[in-house]
């Protein structure tokens, strides 16, 4: 019986993945200097020296989890290996989009003042909602753009 119908696998795989976003989050903060987080505070990369030595501790922690998931999850090694269709990519795109939406319309001056009372400058709902507008622009542009993509 597969470890993974007895749900080893299914822990060791959950924990893989978990750990694989926290080391490319270490990635990041070291190398780019992005802390983890939606609002990562922007920070100062390590020298390439000590880049360098983190990267082959972070591989040699990857290698190793990624190791003990495939010994007791292969076959679910075996179906992520092969690349879903380009379909797949354009839906992920589209849902992606849809969430991003929720984003933007939580800047609508009329959300902000409604939770948090009016904006000290008396032109700022005007600024705001300009901005907003423009963003929504180019946000509906890029979900048609995608929507054709997708039915082409």
């Amino acid at each position: 019986m597969s470890t993974l119908q007895t749900g080893h696998g299914l822990h060791l795989l959950a924990a893989h993945r978990a750990l694989t976003r926290q080391l490319e989050e270490l990635n990041n903060l070291a190398e780019r200097g992005k802390a983890p987080g939606s609002g990562g505070q922007k920070l100062t990369p390590i020298p390439s020296e000590q880049i360098l030595q983190l990267t082959a501790i972070i591989e040699r922690i990857s290698s190793i989890s990624e190791q003990i998931a495939r010994r007791h999850s292969p076959e679910i090694f075996e179906k992520e290996a092969r690349a879903q269709p380009v379909s797949a990519t354009y839906r992920w795109l589209a849902l992606m989009l849809n969430r991003m939406e929720e984003s933007l319309e939580d800047l609508s001056p009329e959300r902000i003042t409604r939770k948090f009372g009016p904006f000290l400058d008396a032109d700022e709902n005007a600024r705001l909602q300009a901005e907003l507008d423009e963003m929504m622009l180019v946000f509906k542009s890029a979900q048609d753009l995608i929507d054709d993509w997708r039915k082409a």
